[in-house]
């Protein structure tokens, strides 16, 4: 397993995950920048992954926008998009509202190092265009490395956690309704995490719920809790199985055929990882490594990570250090095997980590 050290702000211990993996060589027409902390949904109707924002080189943010096609022969182009963009940013909270086909994304934060509490669609029928999204109500606190899910029952979503410009951290959760006229309204819960960011979270819909993990809370965390949306009650849940290490910045996912949550990557004490897990959520809750065979992309935090369901794979993109590959599939039924998605970005992805404050 390539599992490399580096400085954080934090401390604490990481356990080291030996994966082993073969490689099977995908190939990615085109050229994007490397990215870290930036934003990536899957378009269904168009089978796309999405690109926004992000920071090419640790210091300056970005506001292009990239689509991947994920066909037979997956493709990286740059998204003509129609009006003002958002601003540059990193950090931001990101969704994929499937009644609308649009992406939507949250807060983050700027250039200036200010943090954002905006909220912006992208249409992805037709022409892309941007709009800044009209939301009445009173809204959250503006935030970065905050979590954003869609619940397809209620037609909204839930914005859970992240940091502002002042250091303070949230534990608190934000419902933006989505129908008719959008509005914000805090969501009265019961038995609150411990405050955190940059952690990760999936809506599970058969079971009508938010789970998120890990995150940094003080310390790295590896912690599962629900935020059940019947009745906006937090449970701590304790599955079976030995967990993955504490991590944050890394990135899960849903897998509605295996009835599972996959974890990859993130950051953890010193290091960068680049281990896969599942924690099974049909019948009893337990945690198990993915070990496919071969070469594994590089250890990775900041990345982002999407369900394709016409392959039933996780698509992983960007992230830092050494993100030299940026683009790689994991097939999530045997035979599990990543493949890189080439050609490797042509800007500088091998930099040194040196955990700059923004990242924190």
């Amino acid at each position: 397993m390539n599992v490399r050290p580096f400085v954080t702000r934090h401390s604490g211990k990481s356990l080291l995950i030996v994966a082993m993996i073969a490689i099977s060589h995908g190939v990615a027409q085109g050229d994007p920048p490397c990215l870290e902390l930036h934003a990536a949904v899957f378009d269904p109707p168009r089978q796309r992954m999405i690109v926004f924002g992000g920071s090419p080189d640790g210091a300056t943010r970005s506001n292009t926008t990239w689509q991947l096609t994920l066909g037979p022969s997956p493709r990286w182009d740059s998204l003509a998009v129609v009006g003002p963009a958002p601003t540059p940013r990193v950090g931001s909270a990101f969704v994929y509202d499937p009644v609308r086909e649009r992406m939507i994304v949250f807060g983050g934060q700027d250039n200036s190092l200010g943090v954002l509490a905006d909220v912006w669609s992208l249409s992805l029928s037709g022409l892309p265009t941007w709009d800044s999204l009209k939301v009445s109500g009173s809204p959250p606190p503006a935030r970065r490395y905050c979590t954003a899910v869609y619940d397809p029952v209620r037609d909204r979503i839930l914005i859970f956690g992240g940091r502002d410009s002042f250091q303070n951290v949230f534990n608190d959760v934000w419902s933006l309704e989505l129908a008719s006229n959008p509005e914000w309204k805090p969501v009265p819960t019961h038995s609150t995490p411990t405050k955190r960011y940059s952690h990760s979270a999936i809506y599970d819909p058969i079971r009508d719920r938010m789970l998120v993990f890990g995150g940094f809370a003080g310390f790295s965390a590896n912690d599962v809790w629900s935020l059940t949306s019947a009745d906006s009650t937090w449970r701590q849940l304790d599955p079976g199985g030995a967990p993955p290490p504490p991590r944050s910045q890394h990135a899960a996912i849903f897998d509605p055929i295996g009835q599972r949550m996959v974890v990859f990557g993130g950051t953890g004490g010193s290091l960068a990882l680049n281990d896969v897990w599942e924690l099974s959520l049909g019948g009893a809750l337990r945690w198990s490594p993915i070990l496919p065979a071969g070469d594994a992309p590089t250890p990775r935090g900041a990345h982002s990570a999407v369900y394709d369901p016409t392959y039933r794979r996780m698509v992983v993109f960007g992230g830092y250090p050494s993100a030299l590959e940026p683009t790689w599939s994991l097939p999530l039924e045997p035979p599990t095997q990543w493949s890189p998605f080439r050609p490797a970005c042509r800007w500088n992805c091998c930099r040194k980590f040196d955990a700059p404050e923004f990242y924190w």
